[in-house]
């Protein structure tokens, strides 16, 4: 059994690194076309995530200083992905959410990476990808 799942973790392994480098490739150029550095487009995707998140929460998501995340947030503002507006609950503290630009950002990002694992399984007879997903749903509900 041991052997078996070692066996899993390898394949799994193989096939997730094929996939990131082939999404990768294809969300690096989308992302350099924007100007955009990774970290920002890691907080991009993680207040995708979240919705909406105090600046210090944001910090501690992208491991960045709070003048860091200022910083960054700034730029974001500026450059129409983020809003930032007083939270509701406390004026004092600042909340940051995704504009239309930031939201049009991820699904474009999003997109990329869905026609890249399209085009690496246009080949796979459907029979086979049917029992992927099947494999895929069952093993989700155990992780």
């Amino acid at each position: 059994m041991a052997r078996k799942a070692a066996r899993v973790a390898q394949l799994k392994a193989q096939l997730l690194l094929q996939l990131a480098e082939q999404i990768n490739s294809a969300t690096l150029s989308h992302i350099q076309s924007t100007g955009l550095t990774l970290t920002e487009v890691a907080a991009l995707f993680e207040l995708h995530e979240i919705g909406t998140a105090k600046i210090g929460d944001l910090a501690k998501k992208t491991l960045l200083s709070l003048a860091a995340t200022s910083q960054m947030i700034e730029r974001l503002v500026k450059q129409g992905y983020l809003i930032r507006q007083e939270d509701l609950n406390d004026r004092r503290q600042k909340q940051v959410s995704l504009t239309e630009t930031g939201k049009a950002f991820i699904q474009e990002t999003q997109a990329i990476s869905e026609k890249v694992i399209g085009q690496m399984l246009q080949n796979v007879p459907q029979t086979t990808l049917a029992k992927l997903e099947a494999v895929l749903e069952e093993v989700s509900g155990y992780i």
